[in-house]
């Protein structure tokens, strides 16, 4: 007689239903752990629930869009040009002036960039 090519004895009730009730239980414990810390943690009047985002209102009538944005951006990229087509002092007391961004890029392509000294700090390897 030859042995059969499937489990031939049934699986115990008794372990899978522990299992189960067990993680019932465990699902319950946790669930009734995280009510009571949402409880404790929560703000006491509704004057302290606010959005994590600020203030907003729940249907807006409009879009809350930027009415210049275009006259804006013209002023930013003209206060850039500005600022990146002249000299200026930018720390007096430590030497240190901002020149056209031209001139800067002219150097660099002439000159490198300049070298860092790499010093060693007693005791690091």
């Amino acid at each position: 007689m030859s042995t059969p090519r499937y489990e031939t004895r049934d699986a115990r009730p008794a372990p899978l239903v522990l299992f189960i009730a067990g993680l019932a239980l465990l699902t319950a414990v946790v669930a009734l752990v995280a009510s009571g810390l949402l409880r404790a943690f929560a703000p006491d009047d509704e004057s302290e629930r606010t959005h994590p985002m600020g203030t907003f209102r729940e249907r807006p009538n409009e879009p809350l869009l930027q009415a210049t944005s275009t006259t804006e951006v013209r002023a930013l990229r003209a206060w850039e040009d500005d600022i990146l087509g002249q000299h200026a002092w930018v720390d007096r007391t430590n030497g240190i002036v901002r020149i056209p961004l031209e001139r800067a890029m002219m150097l660099v392509s002439e000159g490198g960039l300049p070298q860092l000294e790499v010093v060693a700090v007693e005791g690091e390897r």
